[in-house]
C-alpha cells in the first residue's frame, strides 16, 4: 500500500500567507514569507500537484495533489496550513480517482467537483475537511438487478474463485457467473470483484481464465442490450458488448 508520510514537526515559522507550493526531491515544499519551506509531506513516488486556491477563504492556499507510487494512484486530497499547529494537514481523501475541479455555488462559495464516467460528486470544504454535498449518477436506462462485492463475497476475508446462478443476459433462465476477487496489489486489495465466465445451458460460454469480462464493486444490470449482452454499469462506467468484450463508453 502507498504510504505518505508527514514529518510531524511543528513548523518554527511566522503564521504568515502560504502563497504557494512546489514539490522538489521527493518533499512538497511551500512559499511563506518568501521562502520555501518543508511541509513535512514527502513520497516514495510522485505527487502531481492540481490546483493551489484559497478554498476556505482564511487568507492561505490549499493545495489540491495526488500521490503516485508505482501502478498505485491515491484518491485526491487536500494538504492545508492549520493556524492553531503551526502545521501542514492532509485532508480526507476525495471517493473518486479524478483530479476535482472548483465551480462557485450560488452563494459563492467554492465546491469541489468530481465527474468520472456516469458519476458527479460535489465536496463543500470548510475545518479541513472536505464533505460531500452531493452524489448523482447519470440515468442511461432501467436497472435490472444490482449485484455488490458483499453479494458475492460477504466477508471481508473471502477471496478467489465464486460461482453464483443468475439471470445474466435477462432472458428468464439463470446462467452460471464465475467471479474472482484476489488480495494482491495488482487486484485491488480485494476492493473490487471481476467477472471470469458466463456460461449458458446450451453450451455458449464469454470469457477466458487469463482475460476478465468487467470489474467493479458493484455491477448494475441494465435492461438494454447490445449484441445480444445486457449493458452493465460498472461502478460509474457504462460497459457495452462490442461482440467479444465489454468495453466503457466515453
Amino acid at each position: 500500500m502507498n504510504e505518505l508520510t508527514q514529518n510531524i514537526q511543528k513548523m518554527m515559522v511566522p503564521k504568515a500567507a502560504i502563497i504557494a507550493y512546489k514539490y522538489e526531491d521527493k518533499k512538497l515544499l511551500a512559499l511563506v514569507d518568501g521562502s520555501w519551506v518543508t511541509t513535512g509531506f514527502t513520497t516514495e513516488g510522485t505527487f502531481e500537484l492540481y490546483r493551489m486556491e484559497d478554498l476556505d477563504g482564511d487568507g492561505n492556499q490549499e493545495i489540491i495533489l495526488q500521490d503516485y507510487e508505482g501502478n498505485h494512484i491515491e484518491n485526491p486530497f487536500i494538504i492545508y496550513y492549520d493556524k492553531n499547529t503551526d502545521t501542514f494537514i492532509k485532508t480526507n481523501g476525495l471517493e473518486l480517482e479524478t483530479p476535482p475541479t472548483i465551480e462557485t455555488a450560488a452563494d459563492g462559495q467554492k465546491l469541489l467537483v468530481q465527474n468520472e464516467g456516469l458519476q458527479t460528486i460535489k465536496y463543500s470544504y470548510a475545518n479541513g475537511t472536505a464533505t460531500k454535498v452531493s452524489d448523482k449518477m447519470k440515468s442511461v436506462g432501467k436497472v435490472r438487478k444490482t449485484l455488490k462485492l458483499e453479494d458475492v463475497y460477504p466477508g471481508e476475508n473471502d477471496y478467489g474463485e465464486r460461482n453464483m446462478t443468475f439471470d445474466f443476459d435477462g432472458d428468464g433462465e439463470d446462467e452460471n457467473v464465475t467471479f474472482y476477487r484476489g488480495q494482491s496489489h495488482a487486484d485491488g486489495y480485494g476492493s473490487y470483484m471481476t467477472i471470469l465466465f458466463v456460461k449458458w445451458a446450451d453450451g455458449r460460454e464469454i470469457g477466458q481464465q487469463d482475460d476478465y469480462i468487467v470489474s467493479a464493486t458493484t455491477f448494475r444490470f441494465l435492461e438494454h442490450q447490445t449484441n445480444g449482452m445486457p449493458d452493465i454499469i460498472a461502478d460509474n462506467q457504462l460497459k457495452k458488448w462490442n461482440g467479444s468484450n465489454y468495453e466503457s463508453q466515453e
